[in-house]
């Protein structure tokens, strides 16, 4: 499974007539990725799924330094949920 490059942009749009707002989650290329109207999507929730592409890259470069470092790896060691945390969001198996 592949997704889309980051960085990815939140933005919301206030249309002109309307005191609700549209929420978007936006690809560098401009496409949308999420989308919400209204008070669907908190601030906080749309600030965390924009950071998805850059802290899933995080997650990989400590778990590679992990390895190369030997550090422990049980379920619930730090390096265990980081792996669990990237099978959960890439698909694959941890």
């Amino acid at each position: 499974m592949s997704h889309t490059p980051g960085p990815w942009e939140f933005r919301v749009v206030k249309p002109f007539d309307t005191r609700l707002a549209l929420h978007y989650i936006l690809a560098p290329d401009g496409h949308v990725i999420a989308m919400s109207y209204g008070d669907e999507m908190p601030v906080e929730d749309a600030a965390l799924i924009s950071a998805a592409p850059e802290l899933l890259e995080a997650a990989c470069s400590f778990v590679r330094f992990a390895e190369t470092s030997g550090l422990q790896s049980t379920p619930d060691s730090p390096v265990g949920k980081a792996r669990a945390a990237i099978a959960k969001a890439t698909g694959c198996a941890a």
